[in-house]
């Protein structure tokens, strides 16, 4: 995802050296559980979608308020940036 990045948007970014310092100590099962975590939540997300709950769904909120705030373990999203991450 860097590298789709980097050359997407440019190196020397904010957002990737907020990650980097965020995930400096990371270790291996620190990996393990948010790749566990991101799967849940998207199997989740696409469970919703099959039912054709809608974005405003009380449901789907809690899902996408969950999702962010995994995200945000890596870098701090704006509305734009968030909005952007579900478009790749």
């Amino acid at each position: 995802y860097e590298r789709y990045l980097v050359k997407k948007l440019g190196a020397g970014r904010k957002e990737f050296i907020e990650t980097k310092e965020k995930l400096q100590g990371w270790d291996q099962a620190d990996w393990k559980k948010s790749i566990q975590v991101f799967e849940e939540l998207h199997t989740e997300l696409a469970k919703a979608m099959s039912q054709g709950l809608k974005p405003a769904d009380a449901a789907v909120q809690v899902l996408v308020k969950k999702h962010f705030e995994h995200i945000s373990l890596f870098w701090t999203p704006n509305k734009e940036s968030y909005i952007g991450l579900g478009q790749i």
